[in-house]
């Protein structure tokens, strides 16, 4: 922000540009407006001001915020594709899990903080889509707890997806709904790939590899203090739920710490229901596993050989330490029990 805009004096509001796709900006991000008043469709700009023609901004209601000289000139409109939140629908998603919604989708995560998905919307992807950070993808109208009892609104994720149907960045969150794959999808369904990512009252089905995986594959990178509520995951590939930061034992610590698992619900997935790999500090709260191929909960001690300095031929490091566990089923007729 270069200059407050004062209706008094008529100063010329000067709105930063988007610094990256990964961190948009939006107008309800800007906090020093005190004479803003965002009930009205018209601002003012100073006499002489040039500002850019073909530019709309919204405020949180949607209503268009137009800026005119004082001169009595034409009036000139700024666009501002990022608002506080909007509904999928207004994208022009069809969200009949028929036609492709993919694009809809990717813009409407970047024009706002949230997104909120009606109830019975069911999203067609046919390539991964990153929720920015700071943003939330909410879906509308009630979870489910198996393929038979389906959340009222979802995302499809079609067989040609490689990888995730969903990664998340730093800060974002994913409410209610849930991912269900075609047959011949690959990867996981949900990726959360960045710290302080939140996860709750979600469905996750028929990946092709890993229901939820938290921390990135062979890249070192932080994904420290992640939240999962009420996750459900079945039928997948390899995992329901998987957590380990990326890496083998080159660093001493890891850096896939400190999350919460509260009440997951892991079931018929073809390898283990619960894995912790390289993640120190968790907390698990009344988990229940049930016909896992694998075990119902394993928790990785195996200590390998440091292969970094300073950590060369270290190996009294576990993978996975710290973990707290209170309560819970994990043991009800999965393959190979609990380890």
């Amino acid at each position: 922000m270069e200059d407050d805009l004062d209706m008094n004096s008529n100063r010329l509001l000067n709105l930063p540009k988007p610094t990256s796709l990964q961190e948009p900006l939006r107008l309800g991000d800007i906090t020093n407006l005190p004479s803003l008043d965002l009930d009205s469709t018209l601002l003012y700009a100073t006499p002489g001001s040039d500002p850019t023609p073909g530019i709309t901004y919204f405020d949180e209601s949607r209503q268009e915020l137009s800026f005119s000289p004082l001169n009595g000139g034409p009036r000139i409109s700024f666009p501002l594709t990022t608002q506080w939140h909007a509904n999928l629908k207004d994208y022009g998603a069809a969200l009949d899990g028929v036609q492709d919604d993919t694009d809809f989708l990717e813009r409407a995560l970047l024009d706002n903080r949230e997104v909120i998905v009606p109830p019975s919307g069911i999203i067609r992807i046919t390539r991964q889509v990153t929720i920015p950070m700071h943003t939330t993808l909410r879906f509308m109208g009630g979870v489910g707890n198996t393929l038979g009892q389906r959340p009222s609104s979802y995302i499809i994720k079609t067989s040609s997806v490689n990888g995730p149907a969903i990664r998340m960045s730093e800060c974002s969150s994913f409410i209610g709904g849930g991912v269900i794959g075609e047959v011949g999808n690959t990867g996981d369904g949900i990726l959360m790939a960045g710290n302080s990512c939140i996860l709750d009252f979600v469905f996750v089905a028929r990946m092709g590899r890993d229901g939820v995986r938290h921390g990135v594959d062979d890249v070192y990178r932080n994904c420290n203090s992640p939240s999962i509520r009420f996750l459900t995951s079945c039928n997948n590939g390899r995992y329901g739920f998987y957590t380990h930061d990326g890496v083998e034992e080159a660093r001493l610590s890891s850096d896939a710490n400190a999350g919460e698992l509260v009440h997951a619900f892991c079931y018929q997935n073809g390898s283990d229901g619960i894995r912790f790999g390289r993640a120190w500090w968790w907390t698990v709260i009344n988990p229940l596993t049930e016909g896992n191929g694998g075990w119902g909960m394993y928790v990785d001690n195996f200590k390998a050989v440091g292969t970094a300095a300073p950590n060369v031929g270290v190996t009294d490091v576990e993978r996975c330490r710290y973990l707290q566990i209170f309560g819970g089923d994990f043991n009800e007729g999965n393959a190979l029990g609990v380890k």
